[in-house]
């Protein structure tokens, strides 16, 4: 009786069958993820699956990187566990759980919900574990024939020497989604398979911490293409700091900016501005940034530290803060803490999180921290600040002059033919020449924006006619780049627009009909320049 009943206890916490005495060894289900869902849930069987985790240095298992969503109102047929398959996580790079050595099986869950990827071929991803390709080119809404259909495949005998097994997930087309993770540890006891079942039901010692708590709840995110401009607009609008988007961004430097990469990688944006140049010009607009950032792998650590400091005595204090990569490959703001980590706001402007300090810098798509807060400062006169923005429009062309023709990243005009050979080159980013093409759009809708209020702010009749041609001259570059960013609309249909020859054709006339305004435009800065100076 006594076994019959460690047996049946066993059976709730892990969900297998009845088992034999603890001596023998089976296989048995010792977690389960319910990816992408903020709590535990027991299903129609009575199995628990665990609320979905990131990986911390504290934590037996967690995401890496990606971000989650939930679509609570389908309806998922053929399964004991449909409430799996109503939440996921998307776009992480992996999971890892940290497990006894010996065989493992894992059993991933999938069911395409999103109804912008309900076509055949519309999500595509690989995925590997411990560095074995296990899937490869995996689509889950035609693995499971159709649309919230659940479709579960068992990847087995992976054995694990370094205590780790890592799930990796590769994107092909859209983002990699996953709803749950069963992982099933081969040749147990009971009592192994019990303890390891308690081990990795743990949460982690340090949300259990009492670091007070701190939400600034007005602080919005600012919709932009330029997502660090719109984190920087919506604190100094939180901050009663009445500054418009156009100025913003041509006093950060943004609206004359442009940098591409030989292959279009959505990075190009990013990459630009190593920190300097842009925080030179923050004040210009009555602001400036306090940051905390890693140099490289090694002092990572070191920087989530400072991170997590930074962000604790600012809120406290009604600064607002924004970070890079925090919520994926953007900038977000962040708007409270608490002892489970950081909140942050980003595109819907819903608040996200928490996501545990420890894991900043594997929450995106890159190793990075980049966090900040925005501090209001006494702004230049208009004067000071347009001719600082000109000085910089200038030097990035000067940049772009001076890199070589094999840079990976081009700024500045020259930027322009790497876009159009990119744009022929068919192993360019498809989701990248989307991206590119609706940023620098932006940039130049604002640059346009921009001359026309330094035009009203300086009103000098010496100087007006010189803004106005500019002005013209970008007005041309906007209208030709809205034209490319129009045909490249971002709703992951990328690949087939770049293979089709003509489309390709109407977007190099495009381009290359603005940089030649561009080119003009760039001549009439420079002019406008040495006449303010």
């Amino acid at each position: 009786m006594r076994h019959i009943a460690l047996a049946a206890a066993l059976t709730a916490l892990v969900g297998c069958a009845l088992v034999s005495p603890a001596t023998e060894s089976w296989d048995t289900v010792v977690l389960r993820v319910n990816c992408g869902a903020a709590a535990d849930y027991v299903d129609l069987d009575g199995n628990r699956w665990l609320a979905d985790r990131w990986l911390t240095d504290d934590s037996a298992w967690g995401a890496v990187g990606g971000a989650t969503a939930e679509r609570t109102g389908m309806a998922v047929a053929g399964t004991e566990a449909p409430d799996v398959y109503l939440s996921e996580r998307y776009g992480m790079r992996g999971y890892e759980f940290r497990v006894p050595n010996g065989v493992y099986a894992v059993r991933p869950h999938f069911a395409e919900t999103y109804e912008g990827a309900a076509t055949k071929g519309a999500r595509v991803f690989s995925v590997a574990v411990n560095d074995e390709e296990v899937l490869k080119d995996f689509d889950p809404f035609d693995a499971a024939g159709g649309l919230a259909r659940p479709v579960v495949r068992n990847i087995g005998d992976v054995r694990v020497r370094d205590g780790r097994l890592r799930v990796e997930f590769e994107p092909n087309v859209q983002n990699p989604e996953v709803n749950g993770i069963e992982i099933v540890a081969k040749g147990i006891t009971q009592n192994e398979a019990e303890r390891m079942a308690d081990e990795l039901a743990k949460r982690p010692p340090s949300t259990a911490e009492d670091v007070g708590s701190a939400v600034l709840g007005d602080l919005r995110w600012q919709p932009n293409w330029v997502t660090r401009l719109g984190c920087i607009g919506g604190g100094l609008s939180y901050l009663g700091r009445d500054v418009s988007p156009p100025w913003l961004a041509g006093t950060s430097g943004y609206v004359f900016a442009l940098n591409i990469h030989s292959q279009l990688c959505p990075s190009a944006p990013f990459v630009w501005d190593n920190g300097e140049a842009f925080d030179a010009l923050t004040r210009n607009a009555g602001y400036t940034l306090e940051r905390a950032t890693n140099e490289s792998e090694e002092d990572i650590a070191e920087a989530r530290s400072a991170a997590w400091e930074l962000v604790r005595r600012a809120l406290n204090e009604g600064t607002p803060c924004f970070s890079f990569d925090i919520g994926g490959g953007e900038y977000f703001v962040v708007h409270g803490y608490d002892k489970g980590g950081y909140y942050y706001r980003g595109f819907d402007n819903s608040s996200q999180g928490p996501i545990p300090w420890q894991a900043l810098g594997t929450t995106g798509i890159v190793d990075v921290v980049h966090m900040a807060a925005v501090r209001p400062a006494e702004p230049a006169d208009d004067a000071t600040a347009v001719r600082e923005a000109l000085q910089f429009a200038l030097a990035m062309q000067q940049g772009g002059e001076d890199a070589p023709d094999d840079a990976g990243y081009m700024p500045g005009i020259r930027a322009y033919d790497r876009w159009i050979a990119a744009l022929r080159d068919p192993e360019s980013n498809p989701h990248g020449a989307s991206f590119n093409a609706q940023y620098w759009a932006e940039c130049r809708r604002l640059a346009v924006a921009f001359l026309q209020e330094a035009s009203d702010r300086l009103g000098n009749a010496r100087l007006d006619p010189l803004l106005e041609e500019a002005q013209a001259h970008y007005e041309t570059v906007s209208e030709h780049l809205d034209a490319v960013a129009e045909a490249l609309p971002m709703d992951g249909q990328w690949g087939a627009r770049l293979k089709d020859a003509e489309l390709v054709g109407e977007l190099v006339t495009h381009l290359e009909a603005a940089r030649a305004a561009e080119a003009k435009g760039l001549a009439a800065l420079s002019r406008l320049l040495s006449a303010m100076e």
